[in-house]
């Protein structure tokens, strides 16, 4: 019987310490918050998962937040980094997640970024595991969330509007939107609008005295839906023609209708201004605008919507539906059922009321 090569057995002995050591490292790594990638996994038109022939190293959890996070919301994540902006930045230590503090609804953040905001989208420039990370690391920075009872979630407008963004059921399409707005105002009328395309779903009547909307885990800031509470007024139902929409109120010179995106919110004393971007079909800014939103005295809710006076390639598209009445400085027209929109002669701002006629109260707007 021949003998073993030398070296044989000796190979044969270190194969269980060189794979410890090698778990050894594993673990170090993790320990000081680097993520050992694995195969980035997508999805085919089959829904099977198809693993990136070239997946890359994820960079370290830490030098990326002082990169991408700290410069706004500070290395503590107490919102003071030496960024200058409009709007203070969120505070991670008290809390302050803009759509609630799970990791699925900061992930999001992460991904799509916050419109009207200046926190940016890291979908296309972060890998699925580097989102995932940093997520976790931004929670760590905040409190523990509490539950709390589902009045202590109740919001009430007292004596100006409120505006609120979160995960809302969408009505036209019984869906869950993840991105929407909700403004309520002290009498109790509240507006819900999809913030992807500024697009008005529903209105809702309640009491001045009663809260306008409900989120169980509000003051935990969780990730739990915004839900509205008065009874429903009126209801996008699905069509995008409806000028509860007002995507369609302004198009191109040959009548291609443009879209809106959020751009910013502004709260004052009796109405709400958002601030938009009109878009064309390639998804370009052909203008800017502002919508106000408010509540006549009769208690209809009007929207006034304007673009920049210099905007040579957006024209207002007309409205369809028979005239209803006019005065000396406005046409109004019935365009769907329950709103009214009136375009005053001057060419100002486009004005959509929720009343199925017009009265005195109205006059204020031309």
């Amino acid at each position: 019987m021949e003998a073993s090569p030398p070296d044989a057995g000796l190979g044969r002995h270190f194969v269980l310490p060189l794979v410890a050591a090698t778990i050894g490292v594993t673990a170090l790594s993790v320990g000081m918050l680097w993520i050992i990638p694995e195969p980035e996994r997508a999805s085919n038109p089959d829904g099977l998962p198809v693993v990136a022939s070239t997946p890359q190293r994820a960079r370290p959890t830490l030098t990326l937040y002082k990169e991408l996070c700290s410069l706004c919301h500070g290395e503590t994540g107490a919102g003071d980094g030496p960024t200058e902006l409009e709007r203070p930045a969120r505070s991670f230590v008290a809390g302050g997640y803009a759509y609630g503090n799970t990791l699925s609804s900061v992930m999001r953040t992460l991904e799509f970024g916050i419109p009207g905001t200046a926190m940016p989208a890291f979908g296309e420039t972060l890998s699925l595991q580097e989102r995932t990370a940093l997520a976790s690391h931004v929670l760590g920075l905040g409190p523990k969330p509490r539950t709390v009872s589902p009045s202590a979630g109740e919001i009430v407008a007292d004596a100006r509007p409120t505006v609120l963004q979160g995960q809302m059921a969408d009505p036209s399409t019984d869906t869950m939107e993840p991105r929407s707005l909700l403004i309520g105002f002290p009498d109790g009328t509240s507006v819900q609008y999809r913030t992807q395309d500024l697009a008005v779903v529903a209105l809702y009547s309640g009491s001045g005295e009663d809260a306008f909307a409900n989120r169980t885990d509000w003051r935990g800031q969780g990730g739990s839906p915004v839900r509205p509470l008065g009874s429903s007024a009126w209801s996008l139902e699905g069509s995008q023609e409806a000028p509860g929409a007002a995507v369609a109120l302004y198009g191109s010179k040959e009548g291609r209708p443009y879209g809106r995106r959020l751009r910013s919110t502004r709260i004052q004393p009796t109405s709400v201004t958002l601030g938009f971007d009109l878009l064309d079909e390639a998804g370009s800014i052909v203008s800017r605008g502002t919508e106000t939103v408010r509540v006549l005295e009769n208690g209809s809710l009007a929207r006034s919507v304007e673009i920049d006076a210099d905007a040579p390639r957006v024209r207002a598209l007309d409205a369809a539906g028979p005239e209803v009445s006019s005065t000396a400085s406005a046409v109004a027209h019935r365009v769907h059922d329950g709103v009214l929109l009136v375009d005053p002669r001057d060419g100002a701002a486009r004005h959509l009321i929720y009343a199925d006629r017009w009265d005195s109260s109205m006059v204020s707007l031309q």
